[in-house]
């Protein structure tokens, strides 16, 4: 079986993902969405890393009758946005200064 897995967030994450980055920012005084972050309204499927490692003990258990390799994407079914996340953030965070204006778009590479 394979797996195929969205983006893997939770303790442990790699410093470098947008994720990590903003509850890093979250508990600091700095914005925890800034213009340098790409993609702010693309929708995507984030998995904890609890449920990541569940699915592949859940793999290792599977079995079919037939050689058919399957393969399996491991995500949670429902989206969110770096700005809907930056927003539960902020209202969770305690922080004293408010982040950047949310509905303000982020700027492109090619300015």
């Amino acid at each position: 079986i394979g797996l195929r897995f969205f983006p893997v967030y939770g303790p442990w994450g790699l410093p470098s993902t947008p994720l990590y980055e903003m509850a890093e920012r979250a508990v600091t005084d700095e914005a925890i969405l800034t213009n340098k972050e790409e993609g702010i309204d693309e929708v995507r499927d984030y998995v904890y890393i609890d449920d990541a490692v569940d699915a592949i003990m859940s793999a290792m258990q599977y079995r079919t009758a037939n050689k058919v390799p399957t393969v399996v994407n491991v995500g949670t079914g429902k989206g969110a946005s770096l700005r809907e996340i930056a927003i539960i953030m902020e209202s969770i965070a305690p922080k004293k200064k408010k982040t950047m204006d949310l509905g303000r778009p982020a700027l492109s590479k090619s300015r």
